[in-house]
C-alpha cells in the first residue's frame, strides 16, 4: 500500500468540539490546541515533545477525547502481524487505527514489539525469519522461543522492517511519537529472570546487552530521524548499571526516555550517592540527568495507581520530572472519579517555565517504609520549598487523613523554633519587576491558630498578604492570595540551597500543615488580599475583599 498523502488524512474534533479547518494539521498545531483545551497559555509546548498530555494505553476502542480527559491514543503492533512474509507489510493494520484516531482529533503514539513473554503472546518474530535464519532465536526448555536479539541474523531483518515502516510514517503529522521495540514488551530487558540462565548459556552478557540495546536504538533513529522516539528504559538484564549506559547513549542521539511503571512512591529510584557503584543508575536518574534535552514519558495502570491518593501522587510524581506524556490504561481513564487528576496532568504535561499556567510544589517526603534509595523530598514544578532557611525546617507527615491530599504533607515545627516554610519561584518563570500573581495554599484546617503569607513585594521584601485563621474543620482548604506587586527577586532569607527566597508562610499559635502551594500570573491592581476557595474546582466560599475580575480558576485538589 502506498503512503497516503498528508492532505488525504482526516482530522477530527478537538476536545472542546471545534473542528480543525484543514486535514493537514501539524503536530505543533495539535500542541497549541492542547494548550488551549487544557487551560494552559497559548504558548506552544516544547518542540521536542509535540501534542503532550495523557494518552490511552492500547487504545483499540478509540476513546473519544470529548468524553474523557485524554489527548491521544497509543497502540503497539506485533512484527509477525505486520510482516507475515518478507517485505509484505500489512499497512492497513497501522493505517486504519491511526486514521480512526485522527478522525477524533487525537495524535497517537505507536510501538513495535517482537517478544511479549510467556503471558502475552510469546515470540512475535515472523516465522519466516527463523526459517531463513534459525540462529536468530534461542530455544530454551520445552522449545520456548526467544529472539536472539544480539545476532546479526535477527538485527538485519528487524532493521529492514523498521526502516520500511519509517519510510512511510516518519514525520507523519498524526504520529506524535514512536516507542523503540527492544526486548520483552519492547522494553530494555530480554525476558523475565527465569529465562536468564538460558540466555546466558546462549552467550548473552551485560556488556553485550548494552551493545544490543544501543544498536536497536540506532536503527530506530536512522529509520525515524524526524518523529520523536522513546526508549522504554526502566528494566535491565544483569546490572542496573546497564540503565545508565543505554540511556546516556539514547539521549546522545536525541532519543526520549519512557518509564513504564509510574507509581506514587517506591524504592531504587534515585542513586544519589557518588560513592555507590550504581551511582546515577536508579529508575529515575535518567530522567533527572537528561530530562532537560529529551522528551520524557510514563506508562501506568490502575493496579499501580490503585486509588485516588496514589493516582494524585503518581501524577505529581510524573510532573515533578517535567514529563511530556502519561500513557494510562483504560482502568485509569474511564472512571469519572479519576478525571480531575488526569485533567490536572494535561494542564502541565510538556510545560516549561515559559508557558506553564502556574508553578507549584507538593509537600512530601518518601514513605518511611521505602528505605532503599527512594526519591527524597517534595514534588516540585518550578516552585521550591527550602528546608534549610533559618526557622524553616519542616516535619514530614504521612496519612494526615484519608483524602488524596493527605497521603503526604509537611508541617511547621514551632516547638523547635521552626514556625515558617520558605518558598522560591524558579527565576525562569518570574524574577524581579512588578508582577500580579496569585499564591494558592492548600492547608489542613486543624486547630484554631492562624498562619500568614509574607512575600517579596516591590516596596518591601516581607510584606504581609494577610492572615488566615483556621476553623478546625479537619478538612483540606485553599486560601488564594492576590498579590498585585510581587517582585520575587530572592530578597527573603535563603539557606544552604538558595541564596534567597521569594515568600514564606508563618504559623501563629500552632503548627500549620500544607499539601501544596501554587503561584500563577494574573492581571490585577490594588492592595494584596486573599479569599478562601472551595476544594471543588473554581468555587469560592468567601469573596470578601476580592477585586472585581481578579478571580482565577483553581486546579482541582492538587
Amino acid at each position: 500500500m502506498a503512503k497516503p498523502s498528508a492532505g488525504s488524512r482526516p482530522r477530527g474534533l478537538q476536545r472542546l468540539g471545534a473542528i480543525f479547518l484543514g486535514a493537514a494539521v501539524t503536530l505543533l498545531a495539535l500542541a497549541a490546541w492542547h494548550a488551549r483545551a487544557s487551560g494552559g497559555p497559548e504558548a506552544l509546548a516544547r518542540p521536542i515533545a509535540p501534542a503532550p498530555g495523557v494518552y490511552v494505553f492500547l487504545d483499540k476502542p478509540n476513546l473519544d477525547p470529548r468524553l474523557y480527559p485524554i489527548v491521544g491514543g497509543h497502540l503497539k503492533f506485533a512484527w509477525d502481524d505486520l510482516e507475515p512474509a518478507p517485505g509484505e507489510i500489512q499497512w492497513p493494520i497501522i493505517e486504519n487505527w491511526v486514521a480512526q484516531e485522527a478522525a477524533l482529533g487525537k495524535p497517537v503514539g505507536i510501538g513495535f514489539v517482537t517478544y511479549n513473554g510467556v503471558d502475552a503472546g510469546g515470540d512475535l518474530v515472523p516465522r519466516w525469519v527463523y526459517r531463513e535464519a534459525p540462529e536468530a532465536r534461542v530455544l530454551c526448555a520445552n522449545n520456548w522461543s526467544i529472539p536472539r536479539y544480539w545476532s546479526e541474523a535477527y538485527l538485519s531483518r528487524y532493521e529492514r522492517f523498521v526502516r520500511a515502516v519509517g519510510a512511510v510514517y516518519d514525520g507523519d503529522p498524526r504520529i506524535a511519537w514512536v516507542e523503540i521495540g527492544v526486548g520483552l514488551y519492547g522494553e530494555t530487558t530480554p525476558d523475565r529472570e527465569i529465562f536468564y540462565p538460558c540466555l546466558e548459556d546462549a552467550g548473552l552478557t551485560s556488556a553485550l546487552w548494552v551493545q544490543t540495546v544501543n544498536r536497536i536504538t540506532e536503527l530506530y533513529r536512522r529509520a525515524f530521524p524526524t518523529t520523536p522516539l522513546f526508549l522504554q528504559m526502566a528494566p535491565y538484564f544483569a546490572s542496573e548499571a546497564e540503565r545508565r549506559a543505554f540511556t546516556d547513549y539514547a539521549a546522545s542521539l536525541g532519543v526520549g526516555l519512557k518509564h513504564n511503571g509510574l507509581r506514587a512512591d517506591t524504592n531504587s529510584l534515585v542513586y544519589d550517592d557518588p560513592t555507590y557503584s550504581l551511582y546515577a543508575s536508579g529508575q529515575y536518574d535518567p530522567f533527572l540527568t537528561h530530562g532537560d534535552r529529551v522528551p520524557l514519558a510514563w506508562e501506568t495502570y490502575d493496579y499501580m495507581l490503585s486509588d485516588l491518593p496514589n493516582l494524585l501522587w503518581g501524577v505529581l510524581n510524573a510532573l515533578d520530572k517535567h514529563a511530556d506524556y502519561i500513557v494510562a490504561n483504560r482502568g485509569l481513564v474511564e472512571p469519572s472519579s479519576r478525571w480531575p487528576y488526569l485533567e490536572f496532568a494535561n494542564r502541565y504535561l510538556g510545560r516549561t517555565p515559559a508557558d506553564t499556567p502556574s508553578v507549584w510544589v507538593a509537600l512530601r517526603e518518601a514513605n518511611p517504609e521505602n528505605t532503599w534509595y527512594p526519591q527524597r523530598g517534595n514534588f516540585s514544578f518550578y516552585l521550591y520549598q527550602d528546608d534549610t532557611v533559618p526557622g524553616g525546617r519542616t516535619v514530614p507527615l504521612w496519612k494526615v487523613d484519608a483524602s488524596p491530599e493527605g497521603l503526604y504533607a509537611r508541617r511547621t515545627n514551632c516547638t523547635s523554633g521552626h514556625c515558617l516554610m520558605a518558598f522560591d519561584v524558579d527565576e525562569r518563570f518570574l524574577f524581579g519587576g512588578r508582577n500580579a500573581v496569585t499564591v494558592t495554599v492548600t492547608y489542613f484546617d486543624q486547630g484554631t491558630g492562624s498562619w500568614e503569607l509574607e512575600y517579596d513585594a516591590v516596596e518591601a521584601p516581607y510584606r504581609s498578604a494577610g492572615t488566615v485563621r483556621k476553623a478546625n474543620t479537619r478538612t483540606w482548604r485553599k486560601a488564594t492570595f492576590i498579590l498585585p506587586d510581587a517582585q520575587f527577586a530572592n530578597r527573603q532569607a535563603g539557606g544552604d540551597r538558595r541564596a534567597g527566597t521569594d515568600f514564606r508562610i508563618l504559623a501563629h499559635g500552632e503548627d500549620v500543615i500544607l499539601h501544596m502551594v501554587d503561584v500563577a500570573r494574573i492581571a490585577t491592581e490594588g492592595a494584596p488580599t486573599w479569599y478562601l476557595a472551595s476544594f471543588q474546582e473554581g468555587i469560592r466560599e468567601d469573596e470578601s475583599g476580592l477585586p472585581p475580575g481578579a478571580g482565577v480558576r483553581l486546579p482541582h485538589g492538587a
